[in-house]
């Protein structure tokens, strides 16, 4: 599965989680 999170710094970024 695709997502994404956001880093404390305001950062998106992408991860991918099965």
């Amino acid at each position: 599965m695709e997502g994404h999170l956001v880093d404390p710094n305001g950062e998106e970024t992408k991860i991918s989680e099965d």
